[in-house]
Order: structure tokens, then C-alpha cells, then sequence
């Protein structure tokens, strides 16, 4: 009896999840994501792998350094889970080692703070997930 196996092709939430603890990055990241996709804010790093489990959303936003879990752990984490999850690392923090940590870590792509809303908006319409009507 052959065993014959069938891609699953995984349905993605048209949204974003954004973890950020600054309410200024959250709120300016929410207007700029809003008109691509739905979004959804978390300002503590332990309440994101839940959240992803729950909503499966097509993009993940993270900052580097959140209260309660890091956004490098969260990303590898997520990647553990999923590893077809399009995850984005943004920080302040914009060392060469954060940024090859980042990448390292399975990353699709690194922001600096305070970043360019055309990079941001690059960034999301890249995203395979979403569907070409959201971007």
C-alpha cells in the first residue's frame, strides 16, 4: 500500500500582530499597516506565542526587547511552531550582531527604529501570506 502524502497548504489570517511596548511604535506601526491588513497590538512579549497560535496571522511584527520575553526568543519560538511564519524584527537597537541574530534566527527582515513607512510597507508587501487583494 503506497503512502502518499498531501501538501497542506497553510490559510493564514489576513492580519498583522504586532508586539511592541512603546504605545508611540505601536500606534505608528497601526496606521501604517492598516491600510494592507488587519492588525493586532500586544504591548508584553509572553502573551505573543499564544496569540499566534490563536489568529495564525500573516505577518508577525516584534520588537527586539519586550517585557516578559524577548523578541529574538518569541521569533525562534513562532519559528518552532510554524516555520513558514513571516516574522519582522524591529528595534532601536540596530547592532550588527541584533540584525545577524535576527536573520539567524529565521527573520525575513530587520527595521531599524525609526524606520522609513515605505520600508515598513516593502517589508509587508513581500509577504507571500497575504493575499495580493490586501496588498
Amino acid at each position: 500500500m503506497e503512502n502518499s502524502r498531501q501538501e497542506v497548504q497553510k490559510e493564514y489570517a489576513q492580519m498583522v500582530l504586532l508586539a511592541d511596548d512603546d504605545m508611540f511604535i505601536r500606534g505608528l506601526i497601526k496606521s501604517i499597516v492598516k491600510p494592507y491588513a488587519q492588525i493586532e497590538t500586544i504591548a508584553d512579549g509572553s502573551e505573543v506565542l499564544e496569540r499566534y497560535k490563536e489568529m495564525r496571522p500573516a505577518v508577525v511584527i516584534l520588537d527586539i526587547h519586550l517585557p516578559g520575553r524577548s523578541g529574538l526568543k518569541i521569533c525562534s519560538d513562532i519559528l518552532a511552531y510554524d516555520p513558514d511564519a513571516y516574522i519582522v524584527l524591529v528595534s532601536g537597537d540596530s547592532t550588527k550582531e541584533n540584525v545577524m541574530r535576527a536573520k539567524a534566527q529565521g527573520a525575513r527582515s530587520f527595521l531599524t527604529k525609526p524606520f522609513h513607512k515605505g520600508k515598513l510597507v516593502n517589508v509587508i508587501q513581500k509577504c507571500s501570506h497575504l493575499k495580493k487583494q490586501y496588498v
